[in-house]
């Protein structure tokens, strides 16, 4: 894995230890949910993520629009 990929998801991953956490004991989810079903319902949100940087790739202008429109 790349240094870039590892650093930006460096807070999602501490986030889903810490629910893991959370569930061993007990304090946020049922004991029968596992870390797959964690897993799984994060992907939605990674897909965005994912999705939010490509379109930043090769649309840069979509970042530097607002700064412009109030003059920055």
């Amino acid at each position: 894995m790349k240094p870039l990929a590892v650093a930006s998801s460096l807070p999602l991953i501490l986030l889903i230890f810490a629910v893991l956490g959370s569930i061993v004991g007990g304090i946020a989810a049922p004991p029968d949910v596992t870390s797959r079903d964690i897993y799984v319902g994060v992907m939605p949100f990674v897909a965005l993520q994912v999705a939010a940087l490509v379109m930043l790739f090769f649309f840069p202008g979509i970042a530097t629009w607002l700064p412009r429109a109030i003059g920055w």
